[in-house]
């Protein structure tokens, strides 16, 4: 009895980090809300001719209603899925730079392809059938780590990607952050003594092991090695270096970030008409 008992009390912690968590976040939701009504406040004494001390006392009232641990819990929970987020759009990007390649050369499926030769010869049956082959080696690929899909698209295409040492720390060290953020929130972790009793340890949280401070630096290494992938396939692959176009595309789509402050400036539809077409005639092609 006294075994179980133990057993109940450890397995209670491990199952203590599911609602210790949904907590933090509800905190986040809450706080990121007082601040939506903070801001939308401020924003009406132009709308609405607000008077200057009822939106002072408007924006102070739902400021000072978000207490301490509630803002650490919204910085928290921010950082982690501005990681989780950044992550994914660079995973998309590698994916979608994959299945480019693949179309864009289907020979390059290998000998493992189901793809024949007699389906390249058919033009009816060619189109649906190696872009369900080249699907379903882009995902398999998908699966691989990050480092090893880039020597993929070295080896496979050529597209001479080469990253610096300290990239590599960098991705491997925020890519192994992202998946503990998806698959491992664990508090508490069960372990055995040397007497053969069943415990709980009490691990460090993952919000501990990244703060706001770290995402500019995720993003910075993220759109860098991006800008590397972008550089290896349009020079090495597409042969397009000597190309005015692509050195536009290159430093519109992938700039090399000195900061963030221009991050958060939503691209203008003149801008957006450029990247479409970087001479500005897109219906010149």
């Amino acid at each position: 009895m006294e075994t179980m008992n133990s057993d109940l009390e450890s397995y209670a912690k491990i199952s203590s980090a599911f609602p210790r968590g949904a907590l933090r976040l509800w905190s986040a939701i809450a706080t990121s809300l007082r601040l939506q009504i903070a801001l939308v406040n401020f924003h009406g004494i132009e709308k609405n001719k607000i008077p200057a001390d009822l939106l002072q006392l408007r924006v102070g009232t739902a400021l000072s209603s978000i207490s301490p641990p509630e803002f650490d819990a919204y910085c928290a929970v921010t950082a982690l899925s501005q990681l989780v987020y950044a992550t994914a759009l660079f995973d998309s990007y590698i994916t979608d730079t994959t299945r480019f390649l693949l179309i864009r050369d289907p020979l390059k499926l290998g000998i493992r392809s189901p793809v024949s030769w007699e389906t390249f010869l058919n033009t009816r049956a060619r189109v649906p059938t190696i872009t369900e082959a080249v699907t379903r080696r882009a995902r398999e690929v998908a699966f691989w780590p990050f480092l090893r899909r880039i020597e993929y698209l070295n080896k496979t295409f050529g597209a001479g990607i080469v990253l610096a040492d300290d990239q590599r720390t960098k991705l491997e060290h925020f890519v192994s952050i992202r998946n503990a953020i998806v698959h491992d929130h664990a508090m508490f972790e069960p372990i055995m003594q040397g007497s053969g009793e069943l415990v709980a340890q009490q691990r460090r949280a993952i919000h501990h092991e990244f703060n706001e401070d770290e995402i500019e630096i995720a993003i910075k290494t993220f759109s860098a090695i991006a800008r590397s992938i972008f550089v290896g396939v349009c020079e090495r692959v597409l042969n397009v270096g000597s190309d005015i176009a692509y050195i536009e595309y290159r430093e519109r789509l992938f700039p090399e970030f000195r900061d963030l402050r221009g991050l958060s400036k939503e691209p203008s539809s003149s801008s957006g008409d450029a990247i479409a077409d970087p001479k500005g005639d897109a219906s010149a092609r």
